[in-house]
């Protein structure tokens, strides 16, 4: 197109812009006014990042403080790109135009047009998901150089790569002998492991009705860094190392965290060791719930809410070792130390601190005990907090966990499953004992676990249930606490519900007398939820503690069933409904590359349904199933949809990660694969084909891809998908290391995280009943 044919074809749209700009102006909100739309502010601009204004003739781009009009040059791709980088148009070898992009360092790169073009629609695309959230992307520079370099790599990626293979365009034959449903196409799939990339949280398509177990695994290992027999002997180290979140030098080694140990606890009660040290950590727990009642900071300020019967997210399993290292973030950077101490000395006037004064800090907190080290560093949290609150200075940042620790408060205050959790413990414990004829353990520590289980209801019955009697709460995916504020997951509820089940079972070991006692030191005689009738119930006499149990549990069943099973009627599983009730004013600020990858999620098509909870979860769903909370009648249907979650979006989910690789995390939108999780249907596939009275071969074959899929893939926190090319932000771009089979997944967070090696083991053993610890 010529020069001048290009200027005619501004003017034209100049001239409509003109013509229709009153009929847009009328289907606009108040807030988007004719003046917003051309100064780029309102949601109609065509090109809000650098926005158009019209004079006379010309059309002006307002491209870093500088107006820039078409007859100068009429470039919208090198306009853009002048609004964040410095960029000039150029003639390529090939005749084709081409932009040369110069750093800060004054060295340059070049892209072509469909890459200038690409970067272009990345950036249309996130402030489209931005305006659908309600706030501006003011900070395009940053985003500009987080996907620039993703359109670099993939060039790379593309011309360097030897074989890309497509998925089959269709799902395998269902067992009526029909051909599967068209599959999403454009996906690429690695050499070695026959999974789908992960790209869209959902596809829209549909399934035969009885869809063929998966080829989601293949022969080839692909990790075998930690074989699958070592499952049983993690398990076995776990035990030994005092039950930490992760075992070996990573950073959840010092710390035991409730809702990990709750999820654990059927493998570790094995063993009498595991017993032992499951007791022990009950003691320690005990120390820190709270039994003073002041209106709980994390609720909504209903007349019941307390801090009463509140219990911690985790306890170190050496606090000593567990504050120096969080205080000093490892024995070889101290780096966070000399900030402090630097401020600290520029800021406050007379401080005396010998820790701040040693040069040898490690060396000193080695030397002191526990209690002398928290006495010392709440000392210098205090002053340096209130310098912050005085002056307003920005301190170095400490650990979230020991600042938590040291405060006594929790480390996000979403949250709050610490109490469900410990009712788990307690009651599988109780059991395990029970079982194994050690009835001495039970009648020694009876007052400890009726008072544990005492102050976990409390807290749970006065501060957690919803008007609809679902508990509310975040759980695990505190990441988007604020998104999940006030919500009612199935996973959550189906959690509680196996806790009360189990407790149930063992009511007869406790002291009713000593539960009664706590409960009529809490608020809940004022509650006016039903579930508070059947604690007055029993207090009163009129029913026992096990029938009480036995009656909560059966209003949760009902509550799951009606809200989060059949909403509509018919079987529909959904993640979560919202309680406007129950939301929280004090929440976790969602970190802000999260909030991008939510804001994207939220353009999706399917965003209505994300935003109200009414996807599904497979998590929550095995959970239900293993609660006994879903009919038998339905384990069909649960098969079709943990089929499709495996074969479509390879056991990922949307759970963004702050501490992921942040470019595969961008190409994976924010999906993430918890092998935990994944091994936890796996598990409930295992229960349905037990438990069905028609059990149907395809459930056992796909719970054995799952194992067979874990043991390949080894036990670290979570992973995420990547090409034939792995790209590492400090080396470069590499071939992935064939040598070590590590292939197309990439391991990510802490290495031998306990709960995935121990769903592992618990899957097998599910899967082979002959297996054991000992």
């Amino acid at each position: 197109m010529s020069h001048h044919l290009r200027l005619l074809l501004v003017h034209a749209l100049c001239l409509l812009a003109c013509l229709v700009l009153p009929t847009v102006t009328q289907a606009m909100t108040a807030s988007e006014s004719s003046a917003e739309w051309l100064s780029g502010t309102g949601s109609l601009s065509l090109f809000r990042p650098f926005a158009p204004s019209v004079t006379k003739n010309k059309m002006q781009f307002d491209v870093g403080n500088q107006l820039l009009d078409n007859e100068d040059e009429d470039d919208i791709l090198l306009l853009f790109l002048n609004r964040y980088l410095k960029a000039t148009k150029k003639t390529g070898s090939n005749g084709e135009t081409v932009y040369e992009i110069t750093r800060h360092d004054g060295s340059t790169y070049t892209i072509n047009a469909s890459e200038a073009q690409r970067l272009w629609s990345l950036y249309k695309e996130q402030e489209k998901a931005y305006a659908l959230t309600g706030t501006r992307m003011d900070d395009g520079n940053t985003f500009i150089q987080l996907v620039l370099p993703r359109v670099l790599w993939t060039r790379e990626i593309l011309e360097q790569k030897r074989r890309v293979r497509k998925t089959p365009d269709t799902l395998p034959k269902g067992h009526d002998g029909e051909e599967g449903q068209q599959k999403p196409t454009g996906f690429v799939k690695p050499p070695t492991v026959k999974v789908q990339r992960v790209i869209e949280p959902s596809t829209g398509q549909t399934f035969t009705d009885e869809p063929h177990p998966s080829s989601y695994c293949s022969p080839e290992p692909l990790s075998l860094k930690n074989p699958a027999s070592s499952s049983a002997d993690l398990v076995k180290l776990l035990i030994e190392t005092g039950l930490p979140a992760s075992v070996g030098e990573t950073p959840y080694a010092s710390q035991q965290w409730l809702r990990d140990i709750s999820e654990m606890i059927d493998a570790i009660v094995q063993v009498e060791s595991g017993r032992t040290e499951t007791l022990e950590f009950l003691k320690k727990v005990f120390t820190e719930v709270k039994k003073d009642d002041k209106p709980s900071p994390y609720y909504p300020e209903r007349s019941s809410t307390s801090t009463f019967g509140e219990f911690p997210i985790f306890v170190p399993v050496d606090p000593k070792k567990f504050m120096i290292d969080k205080f000093l973030q490892g024995s070889t950077n101290v780096r966070r130390f000399h900030d402090l101490k630097t401020f600290v000395r520029s800021n406050v006037k007379g401080f005396n601190s010998d820790l701040l004064n040693s040069d040898t800090p490690m060396s000193y907190l080695e030397s002191l005990d526990a209690q002398q080290i928290s006495t010392e560093l709440r000392r210098i949290k205090e002053v340096v907090r209130q310098v912050q609150l005085t002056d307003g200075a920005e301190y170095p940042q400490w650990s979230f966990l020991l600042e938590s620790y040291l405060d006594g408060t929790r480390s996000t205050p979403e949250t709050n499953d610490s109490e469900m959790s410990a009712l788990t413990i307690v009651a599988t414990l109780i059991d395990a004992f029970n079982k194994n004829h050690e009835e001495q353990q039970i009648f020694e520590n009876t007052t400890l676990f009726s008072e544990l289980v005492a102050y976990a209801l409390v807290h749970i019955y006065q501060n957690q249930i919803s008007d609809k009697g679902l508990h509310a709460g975040v759980g695990s995916l505190n990441i988007i606490g604020n998104f999940l504020n006030g919500t009612s997951s199935l996973a959550v509820n189906s959690r509680l519900l196996k806790a009360l089940k189990v407790l149930e079972k063992v009511s007869g070991h406790l002291s009713s007398e000593l539960i009664k006692a706590i409960i009529n030191q809490s608020r809940l005689k004022t509650s006016t939820l039903p579930e508070a009738t059947k604690f007055n119930e029993f207090v009163s006499g009129q029913i026992t503690f096990e029938t009480m149990i036995k009656k909560l549990a059966g209003q949760l069943n009902v509550a799951i069933k009606d809200s989060l099973l059949y909403p509509e009627g018919p079987f529909e599983p959904r993640d979560f409904i919202r309680n406007k009730e129950m939301e929280s004013a004090k929440l976790t600020l969602i970190p802000k590359d999260i909030t991008l990858l939510l804001a994207r999620r939220f353009s999706e098509s399917d965003s209505d349904k994300f935003r109200e909870g009414a996807l599904f979860d497979p998590y929550g769903l095995a959970l239900a199933i293993l609660a006994g909370a879903v009919d038998k009648s339905e384990y069909p249907n649960a098969y079709k949809l943990f089929y499709k979650h495996i074969n479509v979006f390879n056991g990922a989910q949307f759970i963004p990660m702050k501490n992921a690789h942040s470019e595969k995390l961008l190409e994976n939108r924010g999906n993430t694969l918890w092998l935990h999780r994944l091994g936890m249907v796996g598990r409930a596939l295992v229960e349905m084909y037990n438990n069905s009275g028609t059990p149907q071969e395809p459930w056992l074959v796909l719970a054995r891809e799952i194992y067979e899929f874990m043991t390949k893939l080894g036990f670290n926190e979570y992973y995420l998908y990547s090409e034939e090319w792995v790209l590492d932000l400090d080396d470069g771009l590499h071939k992935p290391d064939l040598a070590n089979k590590e292939g197309y997944w990439i391991a990510q967070g802490s290495e031998n995280k306990s709960w995935t090696f121990v769903m592992h083991f618990l899957l097998g053993q599910a899967l082979d009943p002959e297996l054991h610890l000992e």
